[in-house]
C-alpha cells in the first residue's frame, strides 16, 4: 500500500450562517508572512476574540473556518450548534461555536460560526490549532505567493504568462473551470491537497491505473483510493504531463465537490478574485511541464 494522502480541506460545512466581515479602510492591504512547516500546509498567524496570536492553516478547500476545541473552550467559545461536515473521504459531526472575532491581517470576520476540529484532525502532529476558511477568505482578493511565503491581501497584477479561470462562487466550495478536451472539469482550488486527487466518473481522458491502493486521509477519515497516471492536463502555462494522482471512485462522492482536486502548492502563485469570480495561476520563470518530479 502507498503512503496514504493528506487532504486538510473541510470541503463542506452545511446548515452554518455566512458572517459579516468588517475591514477597516484606513488600514493599508497587508502582506503576511505564512510558514510551510510541512507541504501543502500554509499556516499564518491570527487573532481571535482579540487574544493571540495563534497558528491556523489557510484553506481555499474549506468552505467555513475551524478551531480547536481546547482553544475555543480557554476563549470561552460557546457551542451553538452541530453541522455535517463533508469531505471526498466521507462526512461526520461536528460541534459549532460562536466566534466574536476572528482577524487575519486588515480583515476580520465578526459572530463567525466555526466548526469544532481537532489539531489532530487538522492537521496530525502540526501547530495549527484552527483553519481559516471560505467564510473569510471570500470578502476580499488575495494572493498566495508560494515563492516569497506570502499572503497578500492587496490587488496583484496579472503577468503575461498568467492564467485567469472561471471561478464558480455560488456553491458549498470554489470550484475553478480547466478545460480538458472538448469539455472542461470543474476543480477545488484547494491549498490544503497534498496531491492532486481525481473524482473518475469516466470525464478523464487518458487516465491510467496503477498497481496498489492508496488511503485518502481527511478531517473527517479516511477511504481508500488508487493510484493513477493521468497522461495530459494543461492548466495555464503549466502542463501536468505523465502525472502522479490519487483517483477517488465519483460514484462516492457528491458533485458538489466537481472533479476533483487542483493542488496549489504547484504553483508560484495563486490569485483568488471571488468579486470578479476568477482565478489567477502563476508560475513564473519555472512555468513548463510537471511530470512524475515535482517541486
Amino acid at each position: 500500500m502507498n503512503p496514504p494522502v493528506t487532504l486538510l480541506a473541510v470541503a463542506m460545512l452545511a446548515c452554518l450562517a455566512v458572517p459579516p466581515v468588517v475591514t477597516d479602510a484606513s488600514v493599508p492591504p497587508l502582506s503576511l508572512p505564512f510558514r510551510r512547516a510541512a507541504a501543502p500546509a500554509v499556516v499564518v498567524d491570527v487573532r481571535v476574540n482579540g487574544r493571540g496570536p495563534f497558528s491556523f492553516l489557510v484553506d481555499t478547500g474549506s468552505s467555513h473556518s475551524a478551531i480547536d476545541p481546547a482553544l475555543a473552550a480557554a476563549l470561552g467559545a460557546p457551542r451553538v450548534a452541530k453541522t455535517l461536515v463533508s469531505t471526498p473521504a466521507g462526512d461526520a459531526w461536528a460541534a459549532v461555536v460562536r466566534l466574536e472575532r476572528l482577524t487575519v491581517g486588515p480583515v476580520t470576520a465578526a459572530d463567525l460560526q466555526a466548526t469544532e476540529l481537532s489539531r489532530e484532525q487538522i492537521a496530525p502532529g502540526g501547530e495549527a490549532v484552527g483553519v481559516i476558511g471560505r467564510d473569510l477568505l471570500e470578502q476580499r482578493t488575495f494572493t498566495l505567493d508560494y515563492r516569497q511565503r506570502r499572503l497578500d491581501w492587496s490587488e496583484v497584477a496579472e503577468g503575461a504568462s498568467d492564467q485567469v479561470l472561471p471561478l464558480q462562487t455560488g456553491g458549498g466550495v470554489w470550484l475553478a473551470r480547466v478545460p480538458h478536451g472538448a469539455t472542461s472539469l470543474a476543480l477545488v482550488p484547494d491549498s490544503g491537497a497534498e496531491a492532486m486527487v481525481l473524482f473518475d466518473r469516466g470525464q478523464w481522458r487518458r487516465l491510467s491505473y496503477r498497481t496498489g491502493t492508496n488511503r485518502l486521509q481527511s478531517v473527517t477519515g479516511e477511504r481508500t483510493a488508487r493510484p493513477g497516471v493521468l497522461a495530459e492536463l494543461n492548466v495555464g502555462a503549466v502542463r501536468f504531463v505523465d502525472y502522479p494522482v490519487v483517483v477517488v471512485d465519483g460514484a462516492d462522492v457528491d458533485r458538489a465537490h466537481g472533479d476533483g482536486l487542483l493542488p496549489l502548492h504547484q504553483f508560484d502563485r495563486v490569485t483568488f478574485r471571488p468579486g470578479e469570480g476568477l482565478l489567477q495561476l502563476s508560475r513564473g520563470a519555472a512555468a513548463g511541464r510537471l511530470g512524475s518530479e515535482t517541486r
